[in-house]
């Protein structure tokens, strides 16, 4: 009884291949149907996709941009919940009780922007996913610039992390639950887009950043199959990134200084650093999917090096 609205918030394009089980997972929830909604924005897809949102009881509208960041703006200007819900196509929800057992933190405790979901690790994982999904950040150097909780606090069934100001939380998609408040105030200064990466950071510039995790709780996330899919994805990354310092936007990466910047560079092209890190983690966790690192985090140093140098002499 009195369960807040939830608005499920999804952007997608040409996402035919996991969005039904992407939306299953959204209906078989154990939460009161009428009690969320699902808003899609696509983007212009070729494929099956829209035949597939057809056959649901989904809101879909039509993202002129055609890129995630504004679709979630778009979709997110439709909502009317009290809580949002980023869900990528490629996200599947890994329990019944995954939402129930994730507003929890946000009824009890007023002051958190939101709750976070964890990357579990599904059978059919190809070892390359199943290596992103260990890494949650799965850009290494997004990973080694991104701030740690200045304060950890368990609190029952779930954590509340807490983030220093003018700190860099990364955080935001794959499942997290953003109250409606926060993303107003956000979306009242910032634009017509919602880039999830980056939002935490740009409220952490006015004061401390809390959010909640529910260990055990989270979604499965395909994000690629192959190296060269991945590959692909840090070249539409380093392209988005360019495009922003075309337009003189703050990139959060860079506010760590460029000593920071340069030098978690050249750890990661270093080989050994992640190959150490890679034996640490895998003599942890008993996952050889960790030998994955040293190779991936050289590759994504030098596809962003060549992408911004190419982009230079053009």
């Amino acid at each position: 009884m009195n369960q807040p609205l939830i608005s499920y918030i999804i952007p997608t394009l040409n996402a035919e291949q996991y969005l039904k089980r992407c939306l299953d997972s959204i209906f078989m929830q154990d939460y009161p149907r009428d009690r969320y909604e699902v808003i899609i924005a696509d983007g212009g897809s070729k494929d099956r996709t829209i035949e597939i949102l057809k056959s649901y009881p989904v809101t879909y509208v039509h993202n002129e941009k055609h890129d995630a960041e504004s679709g979630k703006y778009v979709a997110i200007q439709k909502a009317k919940g009290d809580i949002y819900v980023l869900l990528d196509s490629d996200n599947i929800i890994a329990s019944k009780d995954w939402l129930t057992s994730l507003i929890q933190p946000l009824k009890e405790n007023p002051d958190i922007v939101g709750v976070e979901s964890n990357y579990l690790i599904a059978n059919d994982f190809t070892s390359l996913n199943t290596y992103t999904n260990l890494l949650v950040i799965v850009d290494p150097l997004a990973r080694m610039l991104a701030a740690r909780p200045s304060k950890i606090d368990k609190k029952g069934t779930y954590i509340l992390k807490t983030f220093a100001q003018n700190s860099t939380p990364i955080s935001g998609a794959n499942g997290f639950l953003w109250r409606k408040s926060v993303v107003e105030e956000y979306l009242r200064t910032n634009g017509k887009e919602f880039p999830e990466a980056k939002v935490l950071a740009d409220v952490a510039i006015s004061g401390k950043v809390v959010y909640a995790n529910v260990p055990g709780k989270g979604v499965y996330h395909y994000y690629c199959v192959s190296l060269n899919d991945y590959l692909k994805k840090r070249r539409k990354v380093a392209k988005n990134i360019l495009a922003r310092k075309s337009r003189r936007e703050d990139i959060w990466i860079e506010k760590g200084g460029k000593l920071r910047f340069y030098s978690s560079a050249l750890y990661l092209t270093s080989f050994v650093g992640p190959l150490f890190e890679a034996t640490y983690n895998f003599l942890k966790t008993g996952r050889k999917e960790w030998f994955w690192h040293p190779i991936v985090c050289f590759l994504t140093v030098w596809v962003y090096s060549l992408f911004f140098m190419s982009s230079h002499y053009e």
